[in-house]
């Protein structure tokens, strides 16, 4: 991705020059700094829970994803500096939007799916005695569990996403 300071004037917006996606040459990801997790314009000092595996699959997915975007971007005639700026609030507020999403509204319906999950999966497992007694509520569980969280979670990325489109977009040429 292209280094640009964060307190350099950004060119001015006009939508006159927007255009239909053109090829353009593909934005190259940004590397996080070491020691680091960087999610879009979100960045923090790696926990102590996350190896360094962990935090490299993590900066990998998120810097791909910036790049990606960044290159949508510049397809469609923004200037480059802005469609960077656009890309890490898409990518930053997407990664916030779910994880609030989640712990707000997920989690707690995936708990009562897990429980409706599991004593759906106990009563498909009662046919496969012994071990059904044991799988299928831990299926069942999780399926439960999965399938009531997820929705809000990609609820929570677009409405971030939407959100770091628009800020990207709105701010302004000089700070």
């Amino acid at each position: 991705m292209r280094a640009l300071p964060r307190s350099a004037p950004l060119p001015r917006l006009d939508p006159a020059k927007f255009r239909a996606p053109q090829r353009t040459e593909p934005v190259r990801p940004i590397v996080a700094p070491r020691g680091t997790v960087r999610i879009g314009d979100l960045q923090a000092p790696t926990p102590n829970w996350m190896n360094s595996q962990q935090r490299s699959q993590v900066n990998n997915a998120a810097a791909d994803a910036e790049a990606q975007v960044a290159t949508a971007a510049d397809s469609v005639g923004l200037p480059a500096a802005r469609s960077d700026r656009v890309a890490a609030a898409v990518v930053g507020d997407s990664a916030a939007g779910a994880a609030i999403a989640t712990a707000t509204v997920g989690a707690p319906l995936a708990a009562a799916g897990a429980l409706v999950g599991g004593v759906a999966g106990l009563i498909v497992g009662v046919p496969f005695l012994p071990a059904g007694l044991v799988a299928g509520p831990i299926a069942g569980a999780a399926i439960g569990a999965a399938a009531t969280a997820a929705p809000f979670t990609a609820l929570g990325a677009g409405i971030g996403a939407g959100v770091g489109l628009a800020r990207g977009l709105a701010e302004p040429p000089h700070r």
